[in-house]
């Protein structure tokens, strides 16, 4: 929730010092609401709810001993892919040296399939080391953090649009 306040006070002081740089680095579409924006340099977030955001990359820099995407909206989802790689059975792609991940569905149910959390006790008897074909979203920690953190890249589009500053290519919803 913290996040919120700070993306909407950035975005609200934004136009004073007129950095387009910044924008840039905090653009995000989503596909079918918005157009594909087309470019090569890009790094994507499959929600397991069937949604996909886009982030134009800037590329990396090393923080803390690890190398995270310098763009403001790549990071978000550099972070919702990791989320997403614990949580679920995925599927890598690696692309221009971004690396993002897409769920694998269920070939039964259509749903994506739930990786077994060691951490979390007491779950159904079809959730453990060697079959995580009864794993549910609340028997994983990453899985219920990530749906928690979806939020904020929606809220970051809601944002962009309510501030009159997204990319003329994000439609939102009308």
């Amino acid at each position: 929730e913290q996040q919120k306040f700070l993306i909407a006070m950035t975005l609200q002081y934004l136009p004073e010092n007129a950095k387009q740089y910044w924008l840039d680095n905090l653009h995000l579409w989503e596909l079918g609401a918005d157009s594909d924006p087309g470019f090569t340099n890009r790094i994507e977030f499959h929600d397991p709810t069937g949604k996909v955001y886009i982030a134009k990359t800037f590329g990396t820099e090393v923080i803390f001993g690890k190398t995270v995407q310098k763009g403001i909206a790549a990071r978000m989802i550099e972070w919702a892919n990791i989320l997403l790689e614990k949580g679920y059975v995925t599927t890598p792609m690696i692309v221009n040296g971004a690396t993002w991940y897409i769920p694998t569905l269920d070939a039964v149910t259509g749903q994506p399939i739930v990786k077994y959390d060691s951490t979390i006790v007491g779950g159904p008897s079809t959730c453990n080391s060697s079959d995580n074909s009864g794993c549910t979203c609340t028997s994983n920690r990453a899985c219920v953090a990530l749906e928690k953190y979806t939020e904020l890249p929606a809220f970051m589009r809601q944002a962009l649009s309510a501030y009159g500053l997204a990319d003329p290519s994000m439609k939102g919803i009308f």
